[in-house]
């Protein structure tokens, strides 16, 4: 009974002082350490409901009755966790994963009370305690499922809980108007950005990178408070959602969040490599080019300068033949369905300025309003780049009404003549729809 009556009392003195570090070493203390093993052997000892009965007797924490049971009922599930954890089971069910389950259940209950508890106003203070108590139980669903062979059911389970724990946390951020004292917003959006990231890791680790959309939801009005959280936290957060940009097509608004995150990381350190791998395709999908100094810095050189010579040149099929080599590579890092789908667009593009600057160079870089280039000639240009003499008229005038849609060419197809009328294309370092000026080799700092 001694080492139940002084767990409790450290406890109760926890949470009376709202002391998040010493809650943390409570709650996620070693299962190997002598006082671990000792509250176990003691709560083993007794009936659950002498358990239950010692915490309502001791549970004067706060003001507040709602925080009293919430508080109580954290302490149970506390107690539970470690009275059953790792012990055997009965006949016939005891086994290792089956006992980890378990464990799971008591610990995603534990987790689940202390995220009441953060749900009050007054309980900003378990900010760190409920993060690390999120990343503890992700880990526990990990090592289950890997043990039991399943696939992601428990890690599933897991990042629902998380999910709704967001969501908890977002609430009063999306509520809060900059300026208001009322509240403190840095350790709310500590804790969204914290659990928000640990969700990206994990569906980005299932290849469930379409399920970042039920966490950037929630998260509308997150970017006020990111000058609140750490600088490491704002960069990884900053690289999930550039990636989740990036892969629904919106190029533009990807390359500033990778760019911010780029810019805000550490040179040395690993992570900052594969920020550059997506923030340099985000740039050459916006048509900026980036320093060759700086990939060979990151060792990126032989996979981009030869997509960036071809685009110039333009040569169509000396860039799928780059593509194809590269396949693995670009596989391994999900970018070659947007590196085969955006890079041949570029290419387009620099077909369709050099015919032009073939056809009339003076009338063209003058943007004479009666400057027409004929299909015919597109064509030719575009049998000569890719090596493929199937390509015709028709063909042609789908790749410029494409090139037309997506703001790289300023013009109009007339049919009667074959030809486009007031034909004006963008410069391969600006092809993106904004006219911001070309900064090829101030784009990043090293």
């Amino acid at each position: 009974m001694a080492s139940l009556q002084v767990a409790l009392k450290v406890l109760n003195t926890t949470f009376a002082k709202q002391d998040g570090a010493a809650l943390l070493q409570v709650f996620l203390a070693d299962p190997n350490q002598d006082d671990f093993q000792a509250l176990q052997r003691n709560l083993q000892s007794m009936p659950f409901d002498r358990i239950t009965s010692v915490v309502e007797a001791d549970r004067a924490l706060s003001n507040d009755p709602r925080v009293n049971e919430l508080a109580a009922s954290a302490l149970r599930e506390f107690l539970r966790y470690v009275r059953d954890y790792n012990t055997p089971m009965e006949r016939g069910q005891d086994t290792v994963p089956a006992r980890r389950r378990r464990d799971y259940k008591t610990f995603d209950s534990m987790t689940q009370r202390v995220a009441d508890m953060y749900k009050s106003q007054a309980g900003d203070w378990l900010s760190v305690p409920i993060q690390r108590l999120c990343a503890a139980l992700m880990n526990l669903a990990r090592e289950i499922d890997a043990a039991s062979g399943r696939d992601i059911t428990y890690v599933s389970d897991a990042a629902a809980r998380l999910l709704k724990i967001l969501l908890v946390t977002v609430q009063p951020l999306n509520a809060t108007r900059p300026g208001d004292t009322s509240r403190n917003p840095g350790l709310r959006a500590s804790t969204a950005v914290s659990v928000a990231n640990l969700l990206f890791r994990t569906y980005h680790g299932v290849n469930s990178m379409h399920l970042f959309t039920s966490v950037v939801q929630p998260l509308w009005g997150l970017p006020q408070f990111l000058d609140m959280i750490s600088k490491a936290d704002a960069v990884e957060y900053r690289y999930w959602i550039g990636r989740y940009k990036l892969s629904a097509g919106n190029v533009q608004h990807a390359r500033e969040l990778l760019l911010m995150s780029f810019n805000n990381s550490i040179a040395s350190h690993p992570n900052t490599r594969i920020i550059l791998i997506y923030l340099v395709v985000a740039s050459l999908c916006c048509g900026y080019c980036p320093d060759a100094t700086l990939l060979t810095r990151f060792n990126l050189d032989q996979q981009f300068e030869p997509i960036i010579k071809y685009i110039t040149q333009p040569d169509g099929a000396g860039l799928r033949r780059h593509l194809d080599e590269w396949m693995v590579w670009f596989a391994k890092h999900g970018l070659l369905i947007i590196m085969k789908e955006k890079m041949d667009v570029l290419i387009w593009g620099s077909i369709c300025r050099k015919v032009a600057l073939n056809t009339d160079r003076s009338a063209f870089l003058e943007e004479r309003p009666d400057f027409k280039v004929a299909l015919a000639s597109i064509a030719c240009g575009l049998q000569l780049s890719y090596r493929d003499p199937s390509f015709d008229l028709d063909d042609a005038e789908a790749i410029v009404m494409c090139l037309i849609d997506q703001g790289y060419v300023r013009g109009g197809i007339v049919h009667s003549t074959n030809s486009i009328n007031r034909f004006r294309m963008q410069p391969v370092s600006s092809m993106g729809r904004t006219r911001e000026p070309a900064q090829s080799s101030d784009l990043y700092s090293l």
